[in-house]
């Protein structure tokens, strides 16, 4: 029983560094919002002005 009492505290240390990445994900949404804007701008230009029928 007492080795599993050790186990237990290497276990808590783990989650302090978790707490570290958090920090470097939220600069990385800043730079997702200006990508889906761009993907918006392309989708409005479309290629049904070419009727090729009339020809």
């Amino acid at each position: 029983r007492r080795r599993r009492r050790r186990r237990r505290r290497r276990r808590r240390r783990r989650r302090r560094r978790r707490r570290r990445r958090r920090r470097r994900r939220r600069r990385r949404r800043k730079r997702r919002r200006r990508r889906r804007r761009r993907r918006r701008r392309r989708r409005r230009r479309r290629r049904r002005r070419r009727r090729r029928r009339d020809l």
